[in-house]
């Protein structure tokens, strides 16, 4: 293995930060850094659970905007947090993650700013 061969290979790893030899030649720049085979997986695991749990926030944010708008029109007895909470883990179904109450009125400015943008 010459020099040159070397200086193409040769890289650090982002997360562990171990030198390590790459089995092709490696680009100039990368935008997330480059791994090792230990961290490889963990980082690709990682990314995708974080992917994951972005949309399933997307679409609980979604689901509660609708929901605000409905309650909006109709004001009922119970509590509204709890009515956007029931009403959204109902669209979610049983396998994803239920919202609470306070989850909707942590996030209350964001449903309310989402929920007219839905009305234009």
């Amino acid at each position: 293995m010459d020099e040159l061969d070397l200086k193409v290979r040769l890289a650090k790893c982002f997360r562990c930060g171990t030198y390590y030899l790459s089995q092709r030649k490696l680009a100039t720049a990368y935008k997330s850094g480059t791994f090792c085979r230990r961290c490889r997986s963990k980082v690709t695991a990682a990314r995708s659970q974080a992917d994951k749990r972005k949309k399933e926030k997307d679409r609980a944010f979604e689901l509660a905007a609708e929901a605000w708008k409905r309650w909006e029109s109709k004001p009922l007895k119970i509590h509204r947090s709890v009515w956007i909470a029931d009403q959204v883990n109902r669209e979610l179904g049983p396998r994803a993650s239920n919202i609470r109450r306070n989850w909707v009125t942590k996030h209350q400015n964001e449903i309310a700013l989402r929920a007219r943008k839905l009305e234009k």
